[in-house]
């Protein structure tokens, strides 16, 4: 299944782009595969979709890791994170408007043990 709310992202954009604001978009790292490495597939519409419209956006792999196994029943450490936004980066140089953009991350709310581990790898 590929991107499939391009609507919103319009919307959002717009509003960022309108406000004077630039888009920093965080793509979805819950969406794993078996073996736990992050499926790309509805990142890399999304980031086709982006730059058929000429966004300018910068871009963040998930948000709030430590919390994965809370929300989903699965750790990510930080050796799987530290792959996952490698093949992120490799995902953006495929695609030439993106070559060259902002890669941010990720991004740790409510600091705690589980941070340490995350980390650690």
């Amino acid at each position: 299944m590929g991107f499939q709310d391009s609507r919103s992202l319009d919307k959002l954009y717009n509003f960022a782009d309108c406000s004077g604001l630039h888009l920093i978009f965080a793509l979805n790292a819950l969406r794993r595969n078996p073996n736990n490495s992050w499926n790309t597939s509805n990142a890399l519409s999304l980031l086709k979709y982006s730059a058929s419209k000429k966004y300018n956006i910068s871009w963040e792999l998930g948000n709030e890791p430590n919390n994965y196994r809370t929300l989903i029943g699965r750790a990510v450490n930080g050796t799987q994170l530290g792959k996952d936004y490698m093949q992120l980066k490799s995902l953006l140089q495929l695609i030439r408007l993106y070559s060259r953009a902002s890669l941010y991350g990720p991004n740790i709310g409510r600091p705690r043990k589980n941070v340490v581990s995350l980390l650690d790898g």
